[in-house]
């Protein structure tokens, strides 16, 4: 899930403005969407290049997940709680 930034009020204008930061993956001063609920990338802010990218990474873990058969131990530890 993602959040678009919050748009900040200009103090001149009055109007508000976007108010872009650095990038956590791409170090680039541009980002303005902020990941929420990700589990290797939560509460960072990226671009929207980088958003894809991680966004297609983290579907790619889910559908891994979904497939994922228990072990026995795994079943012995986990399974009957």
């Amino acid at each position: 899930m993602a959040f678009r930034r919050k748009k900040i009020k200009d103090k001149e204008t009055g109007e508000f403005i976007a108010s872009p930061v650095t990038c956590s993956i791409c170090k680039e001063k541009r980002a303005f969407t902020t990941l929420h609920g990700n589990v290797r990338h939560g509460g960072k802010t990226c671009c929207d290049d980088c958003f894809w990218t991680i966004k297609i990474e983290v579907e790619r873990e889910e559908e891994r997940n979904r497939n994922y058969e228990m072990s026995e131990a795994d079943y012995q530890t986990w399974g009957r709680l």
